[in-house]
């Protein structure tokens, strides 16, 4: 492990499951998914026709791999600060509330480009 601690987004999750990218990110390092990223990674994968079996697959690497981060009182109300001071959409808002010093968002999604603590790679 090379020591980097990554709150994962989304599409990051899509993108290795899909097209075998970000490996060296989310193999070699200590992971974090905030929950509501597993509906998004579900929704992606069943509204795109992949079955039952494979999406489920799919979930169960993210738990295998990632602590995941619950979305509790505390959580909401950083999120709500953070949507209005960053204008971020609400599960946007969310997924950043879990960055704190020492983690990084590993992320595609361009509405977190130039944010503090954000890893950005384009798509």
């Amino acid at each position: 492990m090379t020591g980097t601690s990554y709150i994962v987004d989304a599409n990051v999750w899509i993108d290795y499951f899909v097209r075998g990218r970000f490996e060296d990110e989310l193999l070699h390092n200590a992971l974090e998914t905030p929950a509501i990223v597993l509906v998004e990674v579900a929704g992606y994968l069943v509204s795109h026709e992949f079955s039952e079996e494979d999406w489920r697959k799919c979930l169960r690497g993210i738990l295998q791999y990632s602590a995941i981060l619950p979305l509790d009182l505390e959580r909401a109300l950083v999120a709500s600060k953070l949507r209005k001071s960053h204008h971020l959409k609400t599960v946007d808002s969310v997924i950043y509330s879990y960055v704190e010093p020492g983690k990084r968002l590993l992320t595609q999604d361009a509405d977190f480009k130039g944010l503090e603590n954000v890893d950005y790679r384009r798509k």
